[in-house]
């Protein structure tokens, strides 16, 4: 928690430099943040053939968004008379630590994927934004239930998520809202801070099963931004 909290400072501070846009957003816009989010706790139930049902009861999330691979996003948007269309893709992690026996390992960190497409409004002309947007899921979990692994090696979700035997799937379905402050820098660099509300429901395939695995979690992420 210090290093979020450390992390949240830093971006702030550095905020304190800079100064925002004076007129409505245009253009194409790259952004790329780091962060981490907070996931509320949820009732798993694990289904394999052949054996009784496994529960899972008011499972903790944890991110752990430094361990590898780290929790990130990346977004592209065309910004005209300050409302724009994105494409946004955010690296969503998720780990189990407190698991019944027969659970060996439950972590979806290559990640429980959400690539969203997204409608956002500058709401003035001091850097404040506000998006919505819906996509899929693209999980790639590693689970192991009574010793049987589901995990393969894939090579990057966007080039390999339409082979089966890289691991990824596609898993369900997402949401977003999010309220951003961007603060400009130089004339094509900024810097923003954000905040955000994810809901995402997704049917992660096990070895000879399966299990639901809904996310509502909360995001907060800093990043860098260039205009162009």
């Amino acid at each position: 928690m210090k290093v979020h909290s450390a992390l949240i400072s830093l971006i702030a501070s550095a905020f304190i430099v800079g100064h925002t846009h004076a007129e409505p957003k245009q253009g194409w816009e790259l952004v790329f943040y780091l962060g981490t989010s907070f996931s509320k706790n949820e009732t798993l139930t694990i289904k394999q053939d052949g054996y009784p049902d496994i529960t899972l009861d008011d499972a903790r999330f944890a991110t752990k968004p430094f361990d590898s691979p780290p929790y990130y996003g990346i977004r592209l948007g065309r910004w005209h008379n300050g409302h724009g269309w994105e494409v946004e893709h955010i690296h969503q992690k998720i780990y189990i630590d407190d698991l019944p026996d027969e659970v060996q390992h439950f972590e979806i960190t290559d990640g429980y994927n959400l690539f969203l497409f997204n409608s956002a409004w500058q709401l003035t002309n001091d850097g404040v934004i506000t998006r919505v947007g819906i996509g899929p899921v693209i999980a790639h979990p590693q689970i192991t239930v009574r010793g049987m692994s589901n995990h393969k090696s894939g090579g990057g979700a966007i080039p390999t998520i339409w082979d089966s035997d890289s691991g990824y799937q596609w898993a369900g379905a997402a949401a977003q809202l999010a309220l951003e402050k961007e603060f400009s820098v130089s004339r094509h660099w900024l810097l923003s801070l954000e905040g955000k509300i994810t809901h995402a429901q997704a049917d992660i395939d096990i070895e000879g099963g399966s299990v639901h695995v809904p996310n509502t979690a909360i995001h907060l992420v800093g990043g860098i931004k260039y205009d162009f």
